[in-house]
């Protein structure tokens, strides 16, 4: 995993002006949020590679915001994870569904349309945080996701 500086990777969207991506927007989340860093790897699943897990039925532990995936860090180093659904693809997930699912493996979740510089408009910004790593840990045990 490769720890890009925050700046560099709003520098990097506004040279390639990525009709899809709004800079601004993103820098001001990141600074609401203390970024640090943007971690670079590959957009694969949340489990397999953001909290290096493995398993075979890999669908079923899916967020179930699943989209436009991007990893961060902020200055205490605390990894946090965004999923940019567009909103047409999320009607039928609700506030409940997600708060559950986040809660069964000790995540917090925060969602914010304004803040969401991925096709701005059209898709809604989830922001995940590990709330109780215990928790998280008991999960990942009961699956055998190890």
């Amino acid at each position: 995993m490769r720890k890009i500086r925050i700046e560099e990777y709003i520098d990097k969207i506004k040279r390639n002006h990525a009709e899809c991506e709004k800079p601004k927007v993103l820098e001001q989340w990141c600074k609401e949020n203390n970024i640090k860093y943007f971690l670079d790897e590959c957009s694969l699943d949340w489990y397999q590679i953001k909290l290096h897990v493995k398993t075979r039925h890999i669908e079923e532990h899916k967020a179930p915001t699943y989209d436009h995936e991007r990893l961060f860090a902020d200055i205490d180093g605390n990894r946090i994870i965004t999923h940019q659904p567009y909103r047409e693809s999320n009607k039928y997930k609700n506030k409940l569904e997600i708060e559950n699912w986040c809660e069964e493996r000790g995540l917090s979740v925060e969602i914010s349309e304004p803040h969401s510089w991925y096709y701005q408009g059209e898709t809604i910004l989830y922001v995940y945080r590990l709330a109780d790593e215990d928790r998280l840990k008991t999960y990942i045990q009961k699956y055998r996701c190890l």
